[in-house]
């Protein structure tokens, strides 16, 4: 039997966006943000956001080893400290 390529009328494209989000562990309070790509840029935006949503906290946020979130050009709020998980 002769192998046969399916018909279809248009190609699927996937399209992603990625959830930006930190819980603390207190309250249960949620910060999150959606954004198009999943870089060192969009972790400054969700830094950026998550100090101005808390201006009068200290926040020490723990990370994995991703590497938008030890980036050098990372720009972190003065009210936010980062914690990168050691493995």
């Amino acid at each position: 039997m002769r192998p046969m390529r399916p018909i279809v009328a248009a190609q699927m494209v996937r399209e992603y966006v990625y959830v930006f989000g930190a819980v603390c562990p207190q309250d249960g309070h949620h910060d999150s943000l959606v954004l198009p790509l999943a870089n060192t840029e969009a972790m400054s935006v969700f830094l950026k956001e998550v100090g101005q949503r808390h201006p009068d906290e200290y926040i020490v946020m723990f990370m994995d080893q991703a590497g938008w979130h030890k980036a050098k050009g990372l720009r972190i709020p003065s009210n936010i400290e980062l914690a990168l998980r050691v493995s």
